[in-house]
């Protein structure tokens, strides 16, 4: 049976984590909630916009199997934009 963890976090323009990591994740989902900035996420402290993939506004992005379960960084283009993080654990 899978149970689900949510939150929301907001960015700013430094590197921050937005999901640590868990052994017992399954997927995870990440999904921009901004309108109009762009974040980017990535599995290095310093991910930035050269380095992450980037999540356009309203956009989402899910890890599945073996990256499900790595830490995640987020960084933002510009501002405090806000994404919300969906694990499904087993």
């Amino acid at each position: 049976m899978a149970n689900f963890a949510t939150e929301q976090n907001a960015l700013s323009t430094a590197s921050e984590v937005i999901a640590e990591s868990e052994g017992r994740r399954d997927r995870l989902t990440i999904l921009n909630l901004d309108t109009s900035i762009t974040v980017y996420i990535g599995s290095a402290t310093d991910v930035d916009s050269t380095t992450g993939f980037p999540l356009q506004p309203g956009s989402a992005y899910t890890f599945e199997g073996h990256a499900a379960k790595a830490r995640v960084f987020a960084i933002a283009a510009s501002g405090t934009p806000a994404v919300a993080v969906l694990q499904e654990l087993n």
